[in-house]
């Protein structure tokens, strides 16, 4: 189990590293969508994985706008949302304003627990900026061009 430990690694990270991402170039950029992201508490801090999750995105030819406080925490903290529901909404809710300052049509991440977090808080401000993953817009990229 250590060994495969020892092993694993971040998807974007993967991509980022051993893949040629210019293939996910659309040969047609056509209407370009404005994404901007957030980085995951335990990707960045511990891991040190960011840069790779922006390159990964910058491959599918969108826009990447970066927003104030990227790395500021989102407010789901593991199960800290299902205990702390009304503390994790203040801060979730300071994430969300930040996503919407950037006048993004998608927020990505590439954490789920995030990524439910994010979308509830969004919800609740009546917005329609979609949650994706940096590799679902990646593959998307590569399914049209």
């Amino acid at each position: 189990l250590k060994a495969l430990a020892q092993k694993t690694v971040d998807i974007s990270w993967l991509i980022e590293k051993r893949f040629d991402l210019s293939k996910g170039m659309p040969k047609d950029a056509g209407q370009k969508e404005v994404i901007t992201y957030h980085d995951p508490c335990h990707l960045k801090k511990s891991l040190g994985v960011f840069k790779e999750p922006r390159q990964v995105i910058l491959a599918s030819g969108n826009q990447l706008k970066e927003m104030r406080q990227s790395d500021t925490c989102c407010g789901m903290g593991g199960s800290f949302n299902l205990d702390h529901y009304d503390l994790s909404s203040k801060i979730g809710l300071k994430k969300a304003k930040n996503i919407m300052d950037t006048e993004c049509t998608i927020v990505a991440t590439s954490c789920p627990a995030c990524m439910m977090q994010i979308s509830d808080m969004l919800a609740k401000k009546n917005q329609s900026i979609k949650v994706k993953h940096p590799v679902e817009i990646y593959a998307e990229a590569l399914f049209h061009k």
